[in-house]
């Protein structure tokens, strides 16, 4: 049932795969995965703040689980719950860092600058959108020039 919804979610049946994701997690209530995929059915047919939800409700299943905490803070910047997303990140960052975003921001991470840009630009906080965006660039343009110089 499970691979059959996530057929359905990729086909854009989001009502029928919903349907036979409630079934299963009524049958197995304790497996994460149930939770992703219903994320990933909700993100699919729009449904961003339903997705976050469904993605927390796998996360607190094993709050140590790094993935499913990235997994779950993505998909709240994506729901526009910035602040909350940023708690999540800096569960897995430097303690003593000023603020998640700035350790994470120098540690080069590329999907958070981008998914954090967009959120804030959705938000319409251009400023800082504009400041995470000017991150990309700078780390794409170090890692591009570094590529060049070790091919030469």
């Amino acid at each position: 049932m499970y691979f059959q919804a996530l057929h359905y979610s990729y086909l854009g049946l989001h009502d029928r795969a919903a349907q036979l994701l409630e079934q299963t997690i009524a049958h197995t209530p304790t497996l994460p995965e149930l939770y992703m995929a219903k994320a990933r059915n909700l993100k699919r047919a729009g449904d961003y703040i339903g997705a976050a939800a469904a993605m927390e409700a796998a996360r607190a299943m094993d709050g140590q689980d790094r993935f499913l905490n990235t997994k779950c803070a993505t998909y709240r910047l994506r729901a526009g719950d910035i602040d909350e997303a940023q708690k999540l990140f800096g569960m897995f960052t430097k303690k003593d860092a000023h603020t998640p975003g700035n350790d994470l921001e120098d540690m080069q991470s590329l999907k958070y600058l981008l998914e954090d840009g967009e959120a804030r630009l959705r938000a319409g906080k251009l400023a800082m959108a504009l400041k995470r965006f000017r991150a990309v660039d700078r780390v794409g343009l170090r890692g591009f020039v570094y590529a060049v110089i070790m091919t030469e």
